[in-house]
């Protein structure tokens, strides 16, 4: 049969079909500008406009964050194919003199000691910041904002500055002394050193207390992870792969998010930042169950000494004293070299009074009972032994109150900053540095 003359031909009938998926493309996109344009309409009556370089640097300070605590190795180990190929990562292992460390420490070593022993090093001050995750974010969250207003002075007009991080997540007291006199006798020679701590002395301090062991040993959850723990332990084994896979999927979408550049749009920022937060969030949950597993059913008494008696008070005392004496022993190591010191007490979310905080903050800013009991009982007398070290000749910072006057989101959990935090108290730190140099250079001549 003759097809109907009322049919549309092929042609004619494609070009109808194209014309209504444009339509439909362009209102699609037309929709989705209204909703961007609507939700930072949205965003800006409520006095919170969106800013894509705070959704950037929170996604930056959550990586940081969620880099820290996990015991990686075993996990690693149990996850991957048995003919896959070792993963180049880098996990947390044993250390004989510092607890324990990264696995590519020595690569990272040998590389220092090559470059100190070069000539063209000795044209270069190098500054060193030991502590926990806070001051090994000193550079990496801060994209370098420290390491900007030291080159800015006219001391290093004509000689560059290089900052070195060498905070572990979780050191504490002693281990910073231990580093750094391990460094030094390895061949590194740094010109300044920066202590940034106090927060894991008295957190992490408590919590060894209220598992039964001394303050004074390493982190109680990272100590028995890597010293046998866990294969005691089935159940500690399987949260630590569940814990290990969170992260590497929350670090994933973390890197996704910042190579598709979502923060530059309200809707995509505020979406994937919410989903990062969420996996974030249930990291942290995994990470306080493995520290109770671990520490409830491991043989405690077997790895480490046990704790003094004494209530809280008594206990943050030592925790404090622990803090203050490794202040004293590395500006005493300093001074013999003519290597400028400077003490930082850094700031901290669960420091009462340090910050107006934020409804954000408050909500992310949960922490396990012995951290806020450090805290509140630690830091009033953190900021005493503080004055008592000025008093004793070191060179001493009190930045616990650095964010007193912010009115603005800092914090991204209970000790960690963002970019903005880490701006802030670059500016504190670099002139009381700066007055330190100056002082070490006098007393040379």
């Amino acid at each position: 049969m003759p097809p109907s003359s009322d049919a549309p031909s092929p042609p004619r009938a494609r070009r109808g079909a194209w014309r209504k998926f444009a339509i439909a493309c362009a209102s699609l996109v037309l929709a989705l500008i209204a909703a961007e344009l609507g939700l930072r309409a949205v965003q800006y009556v409520r006095g919170r406009p969106y800013v894509a370089r705070k959704v950037e640097n929170r996604l930056s300070a959550l990586r940081a964050a969620l880099s820290d605590g996990v015991p990686r190795e075993r996990a690693e180990a149990k996850a991957r194919k048995p003919n896959a190929p070792e993963p180049r990562v880098s996990h947390d292992v044993l250390h004989p003199y510092v607890g324990f460390e990264q696995s590519n420490h020595n690569d990272r070593l040998e590389a220092e000691i090559t470059y100190f022993r070069n000539d063209t090093s000795k044209n270069v001050f190098d500054v060193f910041v030991f502590g926990g995750s806070v001051a090994g974010g000193f550079e990496s969250v801060s994209s370098g904002a420290f390491h900007d207003l030291l080159a800015a002075d006219p001391r290093f007009a004509n000689r560059p500055v290089h900052v070195w991080v060498e905070g572990r997540a979780a050191h504490k007291e002693p281990q910073q002394v231990a580093l750094l006199d391990y460094l030094l006798c390895c061949g590194v020679e740094p010109d300044a050193v920066i202590a940034l701590d106090g927060f894991n002395e008295v957190a992490i301090g408590m919590q060894n207390v209220r598992a039964e062991i001394t303050h004074l040993y390493p982190y109680l959850s990272a100590w028995l992870a890597r010293a046998g723990g866990m294969e005691r332990n089935e159940e500690a084994f399987e949260l630590a792969l569940d814990l290990y896979a969170r992260r590497g999927a929350a670090l994933g979408r973390i890197e996704r998010l910042l190579d598709l550049g979502a923060a530059r749009f309200a809707m995509t920022g505020e979406l994937g930042l919410a989903w990062v937060e969420r996996s974030a969030h249930e990291v942290t949950d995994r990470m306080l169950r493995l520290q109770t597993t671990l520490t409830a059913s491991n043989r405690v008494d077997e790895l480490a000494p046990p704790n003094l008696p004494g209530d809280d008070d008594v206990q943050v005392d030592r925790c404090v004293r622990n803090w203050y004496e490794g202040a004293r022993s590395l500006a005493g190591v300093c001074r013999a070299r003519n290597i400028a010191f400077l003490e930082v007490l850094q700031p901290t979310l669960h420091d009462t009074g340090s910050k107006p905080l934020t409804e954000n903050e408050v909500s992310k800013g949960e922490a396990i009972e012995p951290w806020t009991t450090g805290v509140h009982l630690g830091y009033p007398k953190l900021r005493a032994a503080g004055k008592e070290l000025a008093r004793s000749g070191v060179a001493f910072l009190d930045a616990s109150f650095a964010f007193e006057h912010e009115t603005r989101s800092l914090y991204v959990d209970a000790c960690h900053f963002e970019l903005a935090g880490y701006e802030v108290l670059s500016r504190m730190i670099a002139p009381a540095l700066l007055t330190e140099i100056e002082r070490v250079e006098a007393r040379r001549q």
